[in-house]
Order: structure tokens, then sequence, then C-alpha cells
């Protein structure tokens, strides 16, 4: 049972997986891709996923006029200014 009224943990799972570039792959690397923490990518998809995902299925995008179109376009933002921040230095390439 759920305390949400629609799924949270499953789409934002597959989000963040989306984003990991197949890290993970072939299987037997178990979690070592992540040990030493996680890459920027892998970071990028999975709070883009969380909060694209929270903002269109909870009160915050009520009367909000064209909600999914803004939210695509600040998610294209967020996504470019994480790849500038990490392409400039910014950030650890880890």
């Amino acid at each position: 049972p759920s305390v949400w009224g629609f799924p949270i943990f499953g789409p934002i799972f597959c989000g963040g997986i989306a984003g990991c570039g197949g890290a993970f792959l072939p299987l037997n690397k178990g979690l070592d891709p992540i040990k030493s923490g996680m890459a920027t990518p892998m970071v990028s998809a999975l709070t883009g996923a969380a909060v694209y995902h929270i903002f269109l299925n909870t009160s915050l995008s009520e009367g909000v006029v064209d909600a999914q179109k803004k939210a695509h376009f600040c998610l294209a933002i967020y996504f470019t200014m994480a790849g500038l921040a990490k392409g400039l230095g910014y950030v650890d390439a880890a």
C-alpha cells in the first residue's frame, strides 16, 4: 500500500536508471560504478525525474497553464546547466 494516490517509486527509478547510460552493464559489475559516488549524469537524471514526476502529479501543477510543456522546458534548462557546470569544471566529473 502507498501513502500517495499515484505511483511514486517506479517512474522516478526508471528515470534515474535511464540517466545511467549503461553504467551497470554488464550486470556482473554490481554496484561498483557508484562506490566512489554517483556520476553527474546519474544525479541529474534522478533529480530531474523526481522533480518532474512530483510536480506534475501533485497539487504543485494545479492552475499552471501548459504545466507539462513548462516542466519539459525547465527540465531541459536544468540538464543544459548541469552539463555546462560539469563541462566547465564547476562540479566534479565523478
